[in-house]
Order: C-alpha cells, then sequence, then structure tokens
C-alpha cells in the first residue's frame, strides 16, 4: 500500500495568480436536476457541498450562483474555498463583503471592479476598500497579539467572526488561516490609509476595545515608483514589446480566435495604465 507521506516541496518562486483567465462556468452544471448531494434542510431547501481545490478568484462561485438563483430553486450551495495562497482568499472575501454591503441600498459594482481587477486603484474606490477592509477587521477581532495564540483565545476570535453579519455567510476554517487573513486585510487597510488618509474616528466603546488591544504600527509600503520600475523590468524581462499575448484569449470561449489581436492589445494597456479596459480617468 502507498505511503501518502512526500517529501515536502518548496518553490524559490511563487506566482500570485489573482484573477483567472478562462471563462466562468456553472459548478452545477453537471448535476441532475433537482438531485443534491445532501437532504433538503428545514426552511432552506436542498443542500449541494463542493469542495474547490486551488480555488483562484470567485468567478465560477459567482456565476453558480447567477445560475441557481434563475432557474428559480431554494437550492442551497455550500462551498468551500481552498487555496494555498491567503492572499487570493483574503482578496475573495474583501470582495464578497463588498458585495453583501448592507450598508448600501445598491451594490456599487464599478467600484468593486476597480478594487478587485484594476492594480492602480483610484482614489474613491481606495476609500471604499480603506472602508470595508476596517469592518472586515472589526468583525474579526484579535484577542491576542502574539504569535501562537492559546486554543481558547482562537476559538473565542472565530467564534466572534462566524457570529458577524460577514462571518455567518463566509466561515473560516481554522486559526492560521484566520489570522493570515487578518494580516493581509491590515495591509490593505494601511495602504489605503497611506493614500486616503486616517479612517474617521470610531465610537467610543470601539475604541476602549483597541486600546486594550496593542497597536502594530503599519510597516512601509513600496512606492508606487519603485513597484512600476520593477513590473516594467519584468515586462521587458519576459515579455518583451512583440508578439501576441495567448493567454486571455481562453477567457473569449468559442470566439477566441477573433479575440487574439485585442486581448494582446489590451494586455499592453493594462501594463502601461493598471486599470483594466485602460480607462483614463481610473490611471490618473
Amino acid at each position: 500500500m502507498a505511503s501518502a507521506a512526500h517529501p515536502t516541496f518548496v518553490s524559490a518562486a511563487i506566482f500570485f495568480y489573482p484573477v483567472g483567465n478562462t471563462p466562468a462556468q456553472s459548478l452545477v452544471q453537471d448535476l441532475p436536476n433537482q438531485s443534491c448531494a445532501n437532504p433538503p434542510v428545514a426552511g432552506i431547501g436542498s443542500s449541494t457541498d463542493m469542495l474547490l481545490l486551488g480555488c483562484g478568484d470567485p468567478r465560477n462561485i459567482l456565476y453558480t450562483a447567477y445560475c441557481v438563483q434563475q432557474m428559480g430553486t431554494s437550492e442551497r450551495l455550500d462551498i468551500t474555498m481552498c487555496d494555498f495562497d491567503d492572499g487570493i482568499l483574503a482578496r475573495n472575501i474583501v470582495l464578497l463583503s463588498m458585495l453583501m454591503d448592507s450598508t448600501s441600498k445598491q451594490i456599487d459594482y464599478e467600484t468593486a471592479w476597480k478594487v478587485f481587477y484594476n492594480m492602480y486603484i483610484p482614489h474613491d474606490a481606495l476609500a471604499k476598500l480603506q472602508l470595508v477592509t476596517q469592518q472586515l477587521l472589526t468583525l474579526s477581532p484579535s484577542t491576542t497579539p502574539t504569535a501562537t495564540p492559546t486554543d481558547s483565545d482562537a476559538a473565542c476570535d472565530l467564534a466572534a467572526w462566524h457570529a458577524s453579519s460577514v462571518g455567518k455567510i463566509v466561515r473560516i476554517a481554522d486559526r492560521r488561516t484566520y489570522a493570515e487573513l487578518r494580516r493581509f486585510w491590515k495591509f490593505y487597510h494601511a495602504a489605503a490609509t497611506s493614500v486616503v488618509g486616517p479612517f474617521p474616528q470610531p465610537s467610543p466603546s470601539a475604541q476602549q476595545q483597541q486600546k486594550r488591544q496593542p497597536q502594530q504600527p503599519p510597516q512601509p509600503l513600496l512606492s508606487k515608483k519603485r513597484f512600476q520600475q520593477q513590473a516594467q523590468q519584468l515586462n521587458q524581462q519576459f515579455i518583451g514589446t512583440s508578439g501576441l499575448i495567448l493567454s486571455g484569449v481562453r477567457a473569449a470561449g468559442p470566439v477566441w480566435h477573433k479575440s487574439m489581436e485585442a486581448s494582446s492589445k489590451l494586455f499592453s494597456e493594462y501594463w502601461r495604465t493598471g486599470c483594466v479596459g485602460g480607462n483614463s480617468c481610473d490611471s490618473q
């Protein structure tokens, strides 16, 4: 019998894949109608559980939710997002929390698009990112600043998250993931604050709670000029200035052969402006 244990593979270079380059697909398209993985839940309807290994961005999840809604069923989807890169999960929860924002009467899809897809985020979208990450940090308390919190502390933190408005829908499996997600959210918040200014002061009760928690200064952020220089160097090294970029044509589906020139042009504009679509108003 083969052993399940294998040597750990350590990659010297880790590539960040925040968005996919293939069309979104329904995760339930191959399930027979009215057939589910689990029996009906009282008051909810049928339930389907899915595990997404190397999930990447949530395009398939959102498209699946749309398809289920269009079918007019009361099916309950329980989807587990699993990815080795915690930054992917942190970004996904930021996007989902923006779509679930109950403080707005209408979802601001344009701002959500800018935050999730643009490399250089305009000022108004940064202000929204600052607000969303502040809300996520408030909903995910950290009772201990140590690197190795006790099991009881971690259980209290996770319980507080799961009782929150976002945590009731987006649950976190373990304390290590919980700590890593908070680390990314703190970084996003610090990056947005460095541009748009300090976040408005919280209520007195929230201030007292923050005083009980040790405050750590934000880490220095990479300057935009230095980031642009390094990005252009990588672009010249791996891509150059000629040829067609074919990695994105799969997103065009059956008309991929007609999208090669347009895809390459949009790719070049993205490297130049940092914005999907190359809108001049977003790159200012």
